[in-house]
């Protein structure tokens, strides 16, 4: 079976090259295996910077000051993202390029030149998905698609049917995740109405896909293997 990563022509890298992006990028890696990379999830998932000061003086109260002076890092970071036009875009690539470092970070994906890309075209056999994804990796024979939203709401019946076909297309190798940075309720909520409105098949129906929300997103990625 013949698998190949096409990068969308529409790809613009300016938001993966961002030299605030990539420091808050380092910033949530760096604290990967404590509490504040769930507090970098938080801060992140709002796209209301009065709402960020607030929950950092409530991370900053709760946590007895002991992240102190990253927190403190983490606004400046953050204020010059969300002052930004292209904020959204800059939140959606941070989305995008965490998920893909903690997965090279595990499996040495670069070190071990297995195949990977972040938003484009899955092509199987010679036949393009229809549709992009967000992040892609193909480590020996097993692998890893994602589409990825910061809310749940940007989710639509395309992307559960293109991750069944990828799915089930490379004989069930390319294991499909959806992820966003809403609460496990708001997105099995919108999941559901998905579901419901969608009148094909159970070809996209999502039963193959995995379920990564904020309730979860540390979780999950600590225990892939």
């Amino acid at each position: 079976m013949q698998i190949n990563f096409i990068e969308s022509p529409t790809k613009d890298n300016r938001f993966y090259t961002d030299e605030n992006l990539k420091k808050l990028v380092d910033l949530t890696l760096e604290n990967f295996d404590n509490r504040l990379f769930e507090d970098i999830l938080a801060l992140i998932s709002t796209d209301n910077l009065v709402i960020v000061d607030d929950l950092i003086n409530q991370f900053k109260s709760e946590n007895d000051n002991q992240f102190k002076d990253i927190y403190s890092e983490l606004y400046g970071i953050l204020k010059k993202i969300y002052k930004t036009k292209n904020k959204d875009n800059l939140r959606g690539s941070f989305l995008e390029l965490i998920i893909f470092k903690i997965l090279d970070k595990k499996y040495g994906i670069i070190k071990n030149r297995f195949d990977y890309g972040i938003n484009g075209f899955i092509e199987i056999n010679g036949k393009k998905s229809k549709k992009t994804i967000d992040v892609f990796s193909l480590c020996k024979l097993e692998g890893f698609v994602c589409e990825c939203k910061i809310k749940s709401s940007g989710f639509e019946n395309h992307d559960i049917e293109n991750l069944n076909w990828i799915y089930i297309c490379s004989n069930e190798i390319l294991i499909p995740y959806i992820i966003s940075l809403s609460s496990e309720s708001f997105l099995n909520e919108k999941l559901s109405e998905l579901y419901i409105d969608d009148f094909s098949n159970a070809f996209v129906n999502g039963q193959y896909i995995k379920i990564v929300s904020i309730d979860n997103f540390g979780d999950v990625f600590r225990g892939l293997s």
